[in-house]
C-alpha cells in the first residue's frame, strides 16, 4: 500500500509541473506532416554534387513540447549511404526564440535558434559539428503554399556562408 500511495504522489506531483506548451509552437504547425522531397548536396569535401531524394515525417511529441522529425534518404547510385537523421524544433521561453537540435548516422549534431518567421521564411543558425564541418549553420525554410516548403543549409565557411544542401518538400 505504502508503494502504491508513493507512486500517486509521484504521478498527481508529475502533472503538476507538466507545463503547457507555448502558445509559439503553433507556428510550426506547417512542418507537421509526411513530406516527400527532392534536392541537390553541392560539391565540397564531402563529395561530389548530386541529387537526393528523401521522406520526413514530422508530428508533435512530448506532450505537444517538440516538433519531431523522422529525415529518410533513399539510397541511390549517387547516395550509397543515405543520409538518416532526427531532429527536434520547440520554444525556449526565456530566451523567445524557435529553437531545434538535429543527430544524424554521419555523427553530425547541431543546434540552432531562430527568431521566428519574416514573412514567408524561417532562419535556424548555430553550431554544427561533424563529418570534418564543424562551424555556423544555417538551415533557411521557406513556405511555397500550404504543400510546398523549400530549404536551404548552409555552413559558414572562412567568414563566407556556402551551400551544401537544396530542397523542396511537397505534403503528402
Amino acid at each position: 500500500m505504502k508503494r502504491f500511495v508513493c507512486l500517486l504522489v509521484f504521478l498527481v506531483a508529475g502533472a503538476a509541473w507538466a507545463q503547457k506548451p507555448p502558445a509559439e509552437l503553433k507556428q510550426l504547425n506547417s512542418f507537421a506532416g509526411k513530406w516527400s522531397c527532392k534536392g541537390t548536396v553541392y560539391a565540397g569535401d564531402w563529395g561530389p554534387e548530386h541529387a537526393i531524394v528523401f521522406t520526413i515525417d514530422s508530428h508533435w511529441s512530448l506532450g505537444g513540447q517538440w516538433l519531431s522529425t523522422n529525415y529518410d534518404e533513399t539510397k541511390t547510385a549517387k547516395s550509397p549511404h543515405p543520409l538518416k537523421g532526427l531532429g527536434l524544433w520547440g520554444y525556449d521561453t526565456d530566451l523567445k526564440k524557435f529553437v531545434s537540435g538535429w543527430v544524424d548516422n554521419n555523427g553530425t549534431y547541431q543546434t540552432g535558434q531562430s527568431d521566428g518567421w519574416s514573412g514567408d521564411t524561417l532562419t535556424f543558425t548555430g553550431p554544427s559539428h561533424g563529418g570534418g564541418m564543424n562551424g555556423n549553420a544555417r538551415d533557411i525554410f521557406t513556405k511555397k503554399g500550404a504543400k510546398q516548403i523549400d530549404h536551404l543549409f548552409e555552413l559558414e565557411m572562412g567568414g563566407t556562408w556556402k551551400k551544401i544542401e537544396s530542397d523542396s518538400c511537397k505534403k503528402m
